[in-house]
C-alpha cells in the first residue's frame, strides 16, 4: 500500500517475514493514465535471479524490466496504439 499511499514512482521492497520479498510496482493504465495497478512481486529471499531482475541492476537494468512489464500488460488490454510518450509515462 505504502507505493499508492504515498504516490511512488519507483519499486518499493518489503520484507514481510523471514527469507521472503515482496517488490511493489505500480503502474498506469490506459491511454489516458486513468486507472493505476500495482503489481507485486513475490520471491524467497535466496531466489538470485529474481533479486538480479527486480532489485538491482547488474544483468539489466530493472528500470526496463519494469517497463517491459508495462508494456505486456498495456498489450494484454488491448491498447495497442499508444505513442511513445504514453509508452514512456512511467520511466522518469
Amino acid at each position: 500500500m505504502e507505493v499508492i499511499k504515498e504516490n511512488l514512482d519507483r519499486p518499493v521492497v518489503n520484507n514481510p517475514y523471514q527469507n521472503h520479498k515482496v517488490i511493489s510496482y505500480k503502474m498506469k493504465m490506459g491511454l489516458a493514465g486513468e486507472e493505476t495497478w500495482v503489481y507485486n512481486f513475490h520471491f524467497d529471499a535466496n531466489n538470485k535471479k529474481a533479486m538480479h531482475l527486480l532489485e538491482k541492476a547488474d544483468i539489466i537494468d530493472s528500470r526496463e524490466v519494469y517497463r517491459l512489464i508495462h508494456a505486456l500488460f498495456l498489450l494484454s488490454q488491448g491498447e495497442f496504439n499508444f505513442s511513445k510518450k504514453e509508452a514512456l509515462r512511467n520511466d522518469k
